[in-house]
């Protein structure tokens, strides 16, 4: 059976222009918008996690 990987939903912005995203977090630290499969709407696909 193979283990399934940890995902966290959390808020992400977008390296690029600043907009605010639902995203996943997988466990390797990789981030995706959720139901944007192109990323943000300014074309750039990459996304952080806000500090606290």
């Amino acid at each position: 059976m193979s283990r399934q990987p940890s995902v966290t939903k959390t808020l992400g912005v977008c390296t690029a222009c600043g907009a605010y995203h639902a995203v996943r977090k997988l466990e390797d630290g990789s981030v995706y918008a959720i139901g944007s499969p192109q990323g943000c709407h300014c074309g750039a696909s990459e996304f952080t996690i806000p500090d606290a």
